[in-house]
């Protein structure tokens, strides 16, 4: 026979499970402070930032009864957390739409099947992050299988067909972009997401190092990848005045 369960006893439960997430909360908060206090580069820690990391912790915690961090995994959060801010502050300073610029509006438009449906993948992919960066959170799905394992994140077998996560999605789009335009190196054009994805490929760096390349100090670093990529001077200098519009960059010298 069945214990019965009051109302009281419902109470108690929630209370217990409340503790609990705040529990899981403030350990994600300790430990996001802790890895981003350790930066040398104080463009990339402050508040925002911290937060950001915490809540994607906590709710990657919350969604793996089992969860074994690997290495690599905070600094892939912290891009992200880096990415969420930046798309935030370049479309109040610069109009920069990264959720749906116009270059994959525009191949989400195109007569080519495969191509529309990879942008309008994309654009869905956009929306769904920057909403999940404003909740401070993250999938599981979205974290690449290298950084994280756990109960409800196991690689697929082969013939099980798995959605591609936001990334690869990117990814896949800047390698069929056409490299001679240059069209995805323009903030304006490509967004933040797209933008990031697609230097990263074409100068063999990982995308976390282009993120972070964007930060405030790391401006000669940004400029030396964007030349690496094709872009000439003046229109590397172009992006730099984008990405951080309170600096006027006249000549490489004054970059920095």
């Amino acid at each position: 026979m069945s214990e019965r369960r009051t109302s009281g006893d419902q109470l108690h439960d929630d209370a217990i499970n409340a503790s609990n997430a705040s529990v899981t909360t403030l350990a994600a908060s300790r430990s996001a402070v802790r890895d981003l206090a350790s930066m040398p580069d104080r463009s990339l820690c402050n508040d925002e930032l911290v937060a950001r990391v915490a809540g994607m912790k906590a709710s990657l915690i919350s969604e793996a009864s089992e969860l074994e961090w690997r290495a690599g995994l905070h600094d892939f959060l912290h891009a992200m957390a880096f990415e969420g801010q930046l798309i935030e502050r370049l479309r109040e300073g610069s109009h920069i739409d990264s959720e749906t610029p116009p270059l994959l509006t525009e191949r989400a438009a195109m007569t080519d099947d495969n191509i529309a449906a990879a942008a309008s993948d994309a654009l869905l992919a956009q929306r769904q992050f920057v909403r999940e960066q404003r909740a401070m959170t993250i999938a599981i799905a979205e974290v690449p299988y290298d950084l994280v394992a756990s109960d409800g994140h196991e690689s697929a077998d082969e013939d099980d067909a798995v959605p591609l996560s936001r990334l690869q999605i990117l990814a896949e789009i800047a390698e069929t972009l056409d490299t001679e335009a240059l069209a995805y190196l323009d903030l304006r054009n490509a967004g933040v997401s797209l933008f990031a994805s697609a230097l990263a490929i074409a100068t063999d760096t990982s995308r976390e190092e282009v993120l972070f390349a964007m930060a405030d100090s790391q401006t000669t670093q940004l400029l030396a990848l964007l030349e690496s990529a094709g872009l000439s001077s003046d229109d590397a200098l172009e992006q730099l005045n984008l990405l951080h519009p309170d600096r006027a960059y006249m000549n490489i010298g004054e970059a920095g």
